[in-house]
């Protein structure tokens, strides 16, 4: 999102005590003082998403743990609401771009879609319930919660894997990208009225119903 970063990786950092949160920038380039007033402020933001919900995370608190100002927070946000949006989303941009590296591999299409799923299964694990909660509050109150751009990437993403599908003769021909990305999207919208202990009972089950259905019976 920002032109002079490459993208923003949350790697949790584990005590005896708590666990705490922080955000890098790749790239290796040092950063300026503006860049790392808005790496303050989004690693702080991180912090603050896992251990409270958003309604009790205040703009005063963030700008007084990033030792800015809130004008300065306010300089690169539009507001509360932008900020968290934003922190939420690069966690999920990392999660794509590492979804986009499995669907690179030479593995074949169920394998692939099996170790997407695996690993999509393994990072909401790795979040905390309330940062959990607080995404998906996001993702079905907030109609800019998912920008056009996202979408589209991820929709890309998709595409080339189910590529690989058709290529192997797993994906009837009866079935277009856009059926199915189609379906993905409805699959996602459900998510925001399913509790998330219950879309993540059986995910294995899942996955493998959506590979048979893909390949349909003559």
């Amino acid at each position: 999102f920002y032109s002079s970063y490459c993208t923003i990786l949350v790697e949790r950092v584990q005590t005896k005590r708590y666990n705490t949160y922080k955000v890098f920038f790749c790239g290796g380039e040092k950063m300026n003082q503006t860049e790392k007033k808005k790496k303050a402020i989004l690693e702080v933001t991180s912090n603050l998403l896992r251990e409270r919900l958003i309604s009790d995370i205040s703009m005063d608190e963030i700008a007084q743990l990033a030792q800015v100002s809130k004008v300065t927070i306010f300089k690169y946000y539009k507001n509360k609401n932008n900020l968290m949006n934003i922190v939420i989303r690069e966690a999920l941009n990392f999660m794509i771009e590492e979804i986009q590296q499995l669907v690179d591999t030479k593995e074949n299409f169920r394998e692939t879609f099996r170790q997407v799923s695996r690993f999509k299964i393994k990072q909401i694990h790795m979040m905390t319930d309330i940062f959990l909660q607080n995404m998906m509050n996001q993702y079905a109150t907030d109609p800019n919660f998912f920008d056009t751009d996202m979408r589209h990437i991820q929709h890309l993403v998709y595409q080339k894997l189910f590529q690989k599908g058709r290529a192997e003769g797993e994906i009837s021909p009866e079935y277009t990208d856009e059926d199915l990305i189609l379906f993905i999207d409805i699959m996602s919208e459900g998510m925001k009225t399913i509790p998330l202990e219950r879309a993540l009972k059986r995910p294995e089950i899942l996955t493998e119903m959506f590979l048979n259905a893909l390949k349909k019976a003559d």
